[in-house]
């Protein structure tokens, strides 16, 4: 494994890990179905059970890491006619390919952690809003995190395309 990549897959791993943690310490604090759903506001507006809340918790952690996979192996594998890919010819050519596809392994590994991050953190929202008696979530709370993550997607894809809109 490239070593540049070494460390988001690490960091990622390691919210898995906490993630774990997470669950398992709340799940007992739980009642049996949850405020699950809030609106713009903060406001509760859906319920359901605690199995199903930390089902689609997991299935959102392992939809993150099959993507990551998926996306690392498509670009080695695929026919260059199936990758969309600025200068695809250019970046994929044979004495460049390994290190485009680890480059780009290590891009979607940061793009997965960073995801994981923010679902830990929503999840975190919820989690909070049910122990508290009004069951509400912190709306600017709620917006920094969604901006913060808007603002992560954008610089993500300026340093993809800033990499991969030049032949050089």
């Amino acid at each position: 494994m490239d070593p540049a990549n070494r460390f988001p897959r690490q960091l990622y791993l390691l919210l898995v890990l906490l993630a774990a943690i997470q669950s398992l310490h709340y799940y007992r604090l739980l009642p049996a179905t949850v405020a699950s759903h809030f609106d713009g506001r903060g406001e509760l507006n859906g319920w359901q059970a605690k199995d199903v809340f930390f089902g689609f918790y997991w299935g959102g952690i392992a939809l993150t890491a099959f993507l990551y996979l998926a996306i690392a192996k498509l670009v080695a594998w695929a026919p260059l006619s199936l990758i969309n890919l600025p200068n695809k010819d250019y970046w994929l050519a044979p004495e460049r390919k390994e290190e485009t596809v680890a480059y780009i392994g290590g891009q979607t590994m940061w793009f997965a952690t960073a995801t994981l991050a923010l679902l830990m953190t929503a999840i975190e929202f919820a989690i909070r809003a049910n122990l508290a008696p009004h069951h509400r979530i912190s709306s600017p709370a709620l917006w920094i995190l969604l901006g913060a993550y808007g603002l992560f997607v954008i610089q993500w894809l300026a340093r993809f395309i800033a990499k991969f809109g030049r032949t050089t």
